[in-house]
């Protein structure tokens, strides 16, 4: 019986809406309904009727009004249906995750979400690092590690800002930070504020960001929840700082951590305690790297281990973005003077780069046979093309 009365009242005031939603704002006589809402005399006293029997409404000497029982079922339902609307727009986002993972709607009621789609397919990993950034504290449940620049993120973080982090990872990424990382994690796992566990944890990133951005205020904890692809990129991002996520968030950290095992020491070397002695600093062995005072403030030793671990964009991309240092290391950018037997026959001094990229621009269209007449005459370093810093090249060249 119970639930046939609920069923009525929701159909009721569905149906009803527009008469309810006028009635919130202040009672009113049939007449000015009517005169409002152009609906027939007939309509609306069918809908009071209904409104009336189930103590939604009620009359008065100001006319029909809400009861306090029928103003607080058309909250508690349009609040429903709210989160309804923010479950289904979060549909294509939680696609890819199986039907059994645990989460709750808590997290996607009131969030945003950012899907890969063209034209921005990487606008959900951008919006995740940036977070990251901005973060003053870190707790994460790390099941991928779909690109380095987390790791950099992290370990800038750490080391260079000195802000605390905390790591939930699965067996499978620990091995990959050990091997593919040694020098980062070496460092991070010796700065007091960093700590990784290693066990169990659900197929999603999801990230306990805090920001301070005001210090007057309370710092505010957003939470972060990223899908990722069957290749391990992320799908969707998924990003709330709700109470009620962020709640549900911690829960599920602490569960996932309490579960894992403790192995940030693991990442130092037991090699004469894993430290050695530079001055007044205690510094990892592996890689030789820097005291964690320069770390701190950005210097970085540039050995084999560092240029193996960085990240190198294709030519074209890395050109426009702007060139890293292991880009320049791996040949990007070029700033020669032109040979001694060219100088010597009357042409301009100016550089190698100036004019090729002159030639090309000049030319209005790009010209591959010339082009590859011009890096005959001038080759570039041996061991791979080069692009040649200077203007922007003209749309359509590619180098193959």
């Amino acid at each position: 019986m119970v639930n046939s009365s609920r069923n009525e009242v929701i159909r009721t005031l569905l149906s009803r809406r527009e008469l309810v939603d006028r009635l919130c704002r202040s009672p009113a006589h049939i007449r000015d309904i009517i005169d409002e809402t152009g609906q027939s005399r007939s309509t609306v006293h069918r809908a009071v009727t209904e409104l009336t029997d189930l103590g939604l409404v009620r009359r008065s000497d100001d006319g029909i009004e809400l009861t306090v029982s029928g103003r607080l079922a058309r909250d508690q339902l349009y609040h429903y249906l709210k989160g309804v609307d923010d479950l289904l727009e979060s549909k294509t986002v939680l696609e890819p995750i199986s039907p059994t993972a645990q989460i709750s709607h808590d997290v996607v009621i009131g969030a945003k979400d950012v899907i890969a789609a063209e034209p921005t397919p990487f606008r959900p990993t951008d919006r995740l690092h940036e977070a990251l950034t901005a973060a003053s504290s870190v707790r994460l449940l790390l099941p991928t590690l779909e690109e380095s620049r987390t790791i950099r993120g992290i370990y800038e973080h750490v080391v260079t800002r000195g802000n605390p982090a905390e790591l939930v990872v699965t067996p499978e990424v620990f091995r990959t930070l050990q091997s593919e990382f040694p020098r980062r994690m070496t460092v991070l796992a010796a700065a007091d504020q960093f700590r990784i566990f290693v066990g169990s944890i659900p197929s999603y990133t999801l990230g306990l960001l805090m920001h301070e951005s005001d210090p007057e205020k309370e710092a505010v904890t957003a939470v972060h929840l990223a899908v990722h692809n069957e290749s391990g990129g992320v799908h969707g991002l998924i990003i709330n700082e709700s109470a009620r996520a962020v709640s549900w968030a911690i829960d599920q950290y602490e569960h996932c951590r309490s579960q894992a095992t403790a192995r940030t020491d693991e990442l130092i070397p037991d090699t004469d305690g894993g430290v050695q002695t530079v001055g007044s600093e205690r510094v990892p062995v592996i890689g030789q790297s820097l005291p964690v005072s320069l770390e701190r403030e950005g210097f970085e030793k540039l050995d084999a281990s560092y240029f193996q671990n960085e990240p190198v964009a294709k030519p074209v991309t890395a050109w426009r973005a702007g060139l890293s240092v292991a880009e320049v290391h791996m040949g990007y950018a070029i700033d020669r003077q032109q040979p001694a037997s060219r100088a010597n026959h009357g042409t301009d001094d100016r550089i190698l780069a100036d004019q090729i990229t002159d030639t090309l621009i000049n030319e209005g269209e790009y010209d591959r046979s010339r082009s590859t007449r011009i890096r005959e005459e001038y080759p570039l370093q041996t061991g791979g093309l080069c692009v040649v810093r200077g203007r922007p090249w003209p749309r359509d060249l590619s180098w193959q």
